[in-house]
Formats: C-alpha cells, sequence, structure tokens
C-alpha cells in the first residue's frame, strides 16, 4: 500500500509501517472493495434484489465522504509542496483538465486497483521465490549490497538506483 501511494502522490505519502494514515488507506481500500463486491454488482443484473436486500446507499455516501476527506487531504498537501515530484497526481495536475473530486476519485481507483494487483502479484513473487532458493539467494544479495540491511527500502532507492518503477516496488515489498 505504501509503494502504491508513493507512486500516486511521490514520496510525501510513503508511510512507514504504524502509521495512522498507512491504516486509515488499508481501511478505506478494505471499505470501497468490499462495497463494490459481487453483492452489490448483481444487483445491477437482478434489480429485483433491490427490493429484497437492504439498501447500500447510506454507506456508499459515507465511504465517498471518507474517501474525498482521505485523499483530499494528500491532493491538498501535494499541492503545497513546493516541488511536485513524478508520479500519477503529478501527471494528471499537468493536464489541468480534471477537477479535485475528479483527481480524488482517479487516485483512489488507482490506489485500490494496485493494491490488490501488487498483493496477488507479491503473493504469486513469495510462493515462486519459496521454490527456487538460488533466485532468493540472489534478490537476498542485491538487496544488502544495494540497499543494506538496516533499513527497509524506501522510495528514494528507486531514484537513486534508477531502477523501473516496478522494480523497485518489487524490492521494497520483499524487503
Amino acid at each position: 500500500m505504501t509503494s502504491i501511494l508513493a507512486m500516486a502522490f511521490g514520496s510525501m505519502a510513503y508511510f512507514k509501517p504504524g502509521d495512522p494514515q498507512l491504516h486509515q488507506a488499508f481501511a478505506l481500500t478494505e471499505r470501497i472493495a468490499a462495497l463494490l463486491g459481487p453483492a452489490e454488482q448483481i444487483r445491477e443484473f437482478f434489480p429485483i434484489l433491490n427490493k429484497i436486500l437492504p439498501s447500500s446507499r447510506a454507506e456508499f455516501v459515507d465511504v465517498r465522504k471518507t474517501m474525498v476527506a482521505f485523499y483530499g487531504g494528500l491532493l491538498k498537501r501535494f499541492k503545497e509542496q513546493s516541488v511536485n515530484e513524478d508520479c500519477f497526481v503529478s501527471e494528471i495536475l499537468d493536464k489541468g483538465s480534471l477537477t479535485d473530486l475528479q483527481i480524488i476519485s482517479f487516485a483512489s481507483l488507482f490506489i485500490g486497483a494496485g493494491s490488490e494487483t501488487t498483493a496477488s502479484t507479491l503473493e504469486w513473487m513469495i510462493a515462486l521465490l519459496a521454490n527456487h532458493p538460488e533466485i532468493q539467494t540472489k534478490v537476498y544479495e542485491e538487496i544488502k549490497n544495494n540497499i543494506g540491511l538496516e533499513r527497509l527500502p524506501s522510495h528514494e532507492d528507486g531514484k537513486r538506483y534508477r531502477l523501473p518503477k516496478v522494480y523497485y516496488v518489487a524490492v521494497i515489498s520483499i524487503a
């Protein structure tokens, strides 16, 4: 989640483990995913279910308010920075054609989708590394030699070593 937030909002959103904002992002992403899951989507195909199942409208309104407050706060902080980094939000702002609410919505979708696919990719990567100890050893040595073992990798490591974004997300996540 931290890596995806940093890709969206730059290093200002690179939260350390245990940070309350990071936990708020996790909780919000899980809440949105649950609300937009199969149970809610099936109503679109079978409108009769709207009469049987309880309404989720109040929950949708509350999630939207929470999303706008959380990501709106990050967007405000991002805009107040003196230097904007190369990131998802910076790219959108450079185009200048979206409202803040649209940017907040896109950032929320990007972070939600990115964290789910990243989690799935990491699960497979861990399974593959466990089955290929020789590659696991190479990855460990690369982290040890380039990052060190006394700290966790950070967003800055990707810039320092000029690694592709996908690569340093994987390295940060492995460590």
